[in-house]
């Protein structure tokens, strides 16, 4: 039975890492290009199946350029420099609870395995004033895993795809990513559950 509107809603937040695919960052060490990432989301599940939510993700980009950028800074080795900017994803997702699709609703499972995808608004920025806004999209995948009724921690890796002039560096390559690994927690608010139809 579908529920009312302001039962089944979740609130999460979680903390990782993120990695920029850039034209140039693979000239860089994978160590050092790991920035951090932040996530924060408010959703809905509508049945047991499907969901929806709206998700800030972000903080920060670590890489390199063959050349000076907009968003490079330290001088690295000829012709290389470092390069470090801030970044913001206002996006909204369809969640697809694909443990409860397949297996059946399970109020206590421990393990529910939920892919997405969506769009939204991306920006990267620094703090001298420059910036750029794109339309982005992401595909990932959430792990839920039950400790409470009310708890979940959340395990997410989630890949958004932006244009090629997001880090300011523009070669031949139409579209770059931003893979992120964060884990967290989510509060499920009550009602909590979904009653089967007799």
């Amino acid at each position: 039975l579908t529920n009312r509107f302001f039962d089944n809603w979740f609130i999460s937040a979680g903390y990782g890492a993120q990695v920029y695919f850039g034209d140039e960052d693979n000239h860089d060490n994978f160590g050092r290009r790991l920035g951090t990432a932040l996530d924060i989301s408010l959703g809905k599940w509508i049945t047991p199946s499907v969901g929806v939510r709206m998700q800030y993700s972000g903080l920060q980009v670590l890489g390199c350029t063959n050349g000076k950028s907009s968003y490079s800074e330290a001088y690295e080795e000829p012709n290389w420099y470092e390069e470090k900017f801030r970044t913001m994803n206002l996006h909204a997702d369809f969640l697809w609870n694909i443990s409860n699709a397949i297996s059946g609703y399970k109020e206590d499972r421990f393990w529910n395995l939920v892919p997405f995808v969506g769009f939204g608004w991306g920006r990267s920025w620094t703090d001298k004033e420059t910036y750029d806004n794109e339309i982005v999209s992401n595909v990932g995948l959430l792990n839920n895993l039950r400790i409470t009724k009310w708890l979940d921690i959340n395990l997410e890796a989630k890949m958004t795809i932006v244009n090629d002039r997001f880090d300011k560096v523009v070669k031949e390559e139409k579209f770059e990513s931003l893979v992120a690994l964060t884990a967290g927690i989510t509060y499920k608010f009550p009602v909590r559950t979904f009653k089967r139809a007799s």
